[in-house]
Formats: C-alpha cells, structure tokens, sequence
C-alpha cells in the first residue's frame, strides 16, 4: 500500500518566483492546483473551525446578534 505524503502548500513571494515553481512542478510530473486568495481564506477558516472549542453551547440569538453586525 502506497504511503500517504499529504501535501504541501507553498506560498511564492511573487509571479516569477510562482512561475519558477509551477514549472518545477510540471518538469517532475506532480500534480498541483492554485489557490485563489478565496480558496486560501477559507482553508484558514476550515482549520480554525476544527480547532474550536465544541464542548460549550452558544444560544442562537448571541450568534445572530454577531452577524448582524
């Protein structure tokens, strides 16, 4: 069974340096994806949320009062 390596996130400094990198990546045959600032947000996002705290109960109306902000 083939080991499992994950993966790994890399954030260029600019457009060369992403160019650089995309081509490293297509020369050695790794597949990769880029993230849009979007895609990025909501990843942090996603860790965040599993990161919190889910033992304690919020009341409906506290979490409706803050999006209503």
């Amino acid at each position: 069974m083939a080991k499992d390596h994950g993966a790994l996130l890399i954030r260029p400094k600019n457009a060369e340096e992403a160019d650089l990198l995309q081509r490293l990546v297509l020369r050695m045959g790794v597949k990769s994806h880029r993230l849009s600032e979007d895609d990025l947000l909501d990843m942090g996002l996603a860790i965040l949320m599993r990161k919190a705290d889910r033992t304690k109960k919020v009341p409906e109306e506290a979490v409706m009062k803050l999006l209503r902000r």
